[in-house]
């Protein structure tokens, strides 16, 4: 069968994947951290907890017993993990039974469970299905599941003790530090990072420092970044590194060198695992190869300058950076991408372009763009954000707020 374009092959659950790119054609193996490989076919996706992957390149000759054993093992694995309901005893039932305020859809894998709000505890069933249950029922909470599901209390229990690939705040900012690597020139020194991209001198992304060791000569460090940048004829800028302390320590070097100190009134937001969003399917929405004439010129109109486009033209075609465009009579409305890291995956260049703002087509492609990753990747998802009306976008369609208890602050060297 084909699901939002990529082949899937399934039986008793999903055996493989298979998306084509310009180069390869890669097979992903959902489970396949979990299947022998004898034959060594995998060759990417190593480092993952459960995925897998094969990536053929033009000419690559195919060893077909072992793809066919590997397939095999896939299935008898899936199978394996079909097992029959335990057949539960009749409860009695008390004679006046309170309703409780509960919505049940079809049943699947209980994969986490999470707080959606005050009043409700979530137990996602599958990447549409949910339970919801009133905080105030716990104790019924987990007998309801019991009895619905078929399962040993035991298990019940350990389920959700959590995922073992949790998210991590600090892995996540982590990202913060290395994704415009995609787009810009690096140099790495002995107290940090600097990116530069003199071709595109008006991005901050492109052109920005970390400094990581704030506790050895700072000072000379900024010294460092200065000269550095005006010797390509560029603002110096330091971004944090989210290091407790570090502003503390570093503000009186920045301002001593003539640096504007400016505070990000930022809020990162994550989906919660595993992927689900309400999706709007009334829309085509397609990956966007190249940058062509009528995007840039949009973005030009919104930006009124080039560095989203200069930053957009040097991404675009790397295999990990998705751009996607959200089209209304084959006209592009709003685009989005997102970009896939170890762990995390970040959105990025939301836009909505003037004419079509106020329609709900931002809602709608992050929505897609949500289901889309989850083809992709197991990454958890994020993005930050600061404008009330985007952020409130993000939490409709299922985001929710990180607690992020380190100040996000940059700084910039006037001209």
């Amino acid at each position: 069968m084909k699901w939002r374009g990529a082949a899937v092959w399934s039986h008793d659950g999903i055996i493989c994947v298979a998306n084509a790119f310009k180069d390869k054609v890669k097979l992903i193996f959902y489970l396949g951290s979990s299947l022998p490989d004898p034959d060594k076919l995998f060759n990417n996706g190593l480092e993952g907890k459960q995925w897998r992957t094969i990536d053929f390149y033009h000419g690559d000759k195919i060893n077909e017993p072992a793809l066919k054993t590997l397939i095999r093992a896939a299935v008898n694995y899936n199978r394996d993990k079909v097992k029959p309901p335990v057949s539960l005893k009749p409860q009695r039932q008390p004679q006046r039974r309170k309703r409780q305020n509960k919505i049940i859809y079809p049943s699947g894998m209980i994969s986490s469970i999470w707080q959606a709000s005050r009043h409700y505890s979530v137990i996602s069933i599958s990447a549409q299905q949910l339970f919801i249950f009133p905080k105030s029922k716990q104790k019924n909470f987990y007998r309801n599941i019991y009895r619905f599901i078929g399962l040993r209390y035991n298990s019940v229990l350990t389920i959700f003790k959590g995922n073992p690939q949790m998210f991590n705040a600090d892995k996540m900012l982590g990202h913060e530090l290395t994704f415009c690597q995609l787009f810009t020139n690096k140099v790495t020194t002995e107290y940090g990072i600097i990116y530069y991209n003199p071709l595109n001198p008006f991005s901050h992304d492109s052109n920005h420092a970390h400094i990581l060791d704030i506790a050895n000569n700072p000072e000379a460090a900024i010294r460092d970044i200065v000269a550095f940048y005006r010797n390509y004829g560029l603002v110096p800028r330091v971004y944090c590194s989210f290091i407790a302390g570090e502003l503390t320590q570093l503000r009186p070097y920045l301002e001593s060198q003539g640096f504007t100190v400016t505070m990000s009134n930022v809020e990162f937001m994550v989906f919660p695992h595993p992927f689900s969003a309400n999706l709007d399917t009334t829309l085509p929405v397609r990956r966007i190869t190249g940058l062509p004439d009528d995007i840039i010129e949009l973005i030009r109109a919104d930006d009124t300058g080039d560095w989203t486009v200069n930053v957009l033209k040097n991404a675009v075609n790397h295999e990990n950076f998705h751009l996607l465009g959200l089209f209304e009579h084959d006209r592009r409305v709003a685009i989005a991408s997102v970009q896939v890291m170890v762990g995390y995956s970040r959105i990025d260049n939301v836009v909505t372009f003037s004419a079509f703002r106020g329609q709900h087509f931002g809602t709608r492609l992050i929505s897609y763009l949500v289901n889309y990753h989850a083809a992709l990747s197991g990454n958890y998802l994020y993005l930050f954000a600061d404008n009330p009306i985007a952020i409130r976008l993000y939490k409709n369609v299922g985001f929710r707020t990180v607690t992020i208890n380190k100040p996000c602050w940059n700084a910039h060297l006037p001209a």
